[in-house]
């Protein structure tokens, strides 16, 4: 019990000093911790829409690039008569 009022004391006097920027991803990161400590389940569902959503936004990325190749130069290949 001793060692995590000590923890606890630690983390708090490491935050004295540190920017609101720093503060708030400190505090983001607390949450991501409580939140797959106490609700893994929520958590790990969370987590894999999270991957999901990131996987569609890259394909959908890679489609707009791959379609700019593909029709790079179209106007001047295929003129209007």
């Amino acid at each position: 019990m001793e060692d995590s009022l000590d923890l606890h004391k630690t983390i708090i006097n490491s935050l004295h000093g540190l920017p609101d920027s720093s503060l708030r991803e400190i505090a983001e990161y607390i949450f991501f911790i409580r939140q797959k400590a106490l609700s893994p389940i929520q958590f790990q569902q969370q987590f894999e829409e999270m991957l999901l959503v990131e996987e569609m936004e890259s394909l959908e990325v890679n489609e707009i690039r791959h379609l700019e190749e593909e029709f790079k130069d179209y106007k001047n290949l295929y003129p209007k008569e």
